[in-house]
């Protein structure tokens, strides 16, 4: 679970952005190095 109450760590940014990216994978033909770069970029995002 992700705790609100404290600032976000880079693993509350990895679950979430795994459950979606996860959707997007099933409706797509995303590679396994797609996943990765879009991982990176969300998660370099997620700090800017």
């Amino acid at each position: 679970m992700i705790n609100l109450d404290s600032v976000p760590s880079e693993n509350d940014y990895l679950a979430v952005g795994a459950f979606f990216i996860a959707d997007i994978i099933q409706f797509s033909g995303l590679t396994r190095a797609d996943f990765a770069n879009v991982a990176v970029r969300s998660s370099i995002a997620a700090y800017f």
